[in-house]
């Protein structure tokens, strides 16, 4: 295939910079900005516009943004913030609501640029770490906490008269329940 020369690359990439400036000005809540800023960085960097890998984003269906760092952004973590401090404001500006960011552990050093620009751990895996951030500032984050599972057991013994055995917690999870009568059970122990 062709590839376009430098001068003509700049022109493309300086009319699309007007586009995104107009889109950005009449239509500030407009749902494709995101989707279009991160296909102008894509095709910035293609075109040899410098700078970081792109920023891989994706609007979900709650008015948030979920955004994941390309594993070829590990030897640019300062530009990497640089940007995504930009588009926070973009987002902000455009009425977005929930941030989940995705760090592969290749670019962990990203982590620290983004807790500074808000963001909060959500939940970690061998390969990579999830951070959130609630934009508004108005209303407490609705966001959910990392799932995980425990496991318990529980059971209900009645006896011929139909009484129910009940017991005592010893050590209760919370003060406020230490003392407090229950059904017998509690959270399993793996084995081994």
């Amino acid at each position: 295939g062709l590839s376009p020369s430098p001068a003509m690359a700049d022109l493309l990439l300086a009319k699309l910079r007007e586009l995104q400036a107009k889109v950005e000005s009449t239509e500030p809540e407009a749902s494709i900005l995101p989707t279009c800023l991160s296909l102008l960085d894509q095709l910035g960097t293609v075109l040899g516009g410098g700078g970081p890998p792109p920023l891989t984003t994706r609007e979900d269906r709650y008015g948030g943004v979920e955004i994941e760092v390309p594993i070829s952004a590990a030897d640019t973590p300062h530009a990497l913030g640089v940007e995504l401090s930009r588009r926070i404001e973009q987002w902000a500006a455009a009425g977005k609501r929930g941030l989940w960011l995705k760090i592969p552990l290749d670019c962990a050093a990203f982590a620290g640029s983004a807790a500074a620009q808000g963001f909060q751990f959500h939940h970690a895996k061998p390969e990579y770490v999830e951070m959130t951030r609630w934009l508004p500032t108005d209303q407490p984050s609705p966001l959910p906490a990392y799932a995980f599972t425990q496991v318990g057991v529980g059971g209900v013994v009645v006896n011929s008269a139909g009484h129910v055995l009940m017991v005592q917690e010893r050590v209760s999870p919370t003060a406020k329940m230490q003392g407090s009568w229950k059904l017998p059970g509690g959270r399993a122990r793996r084995s081994g």
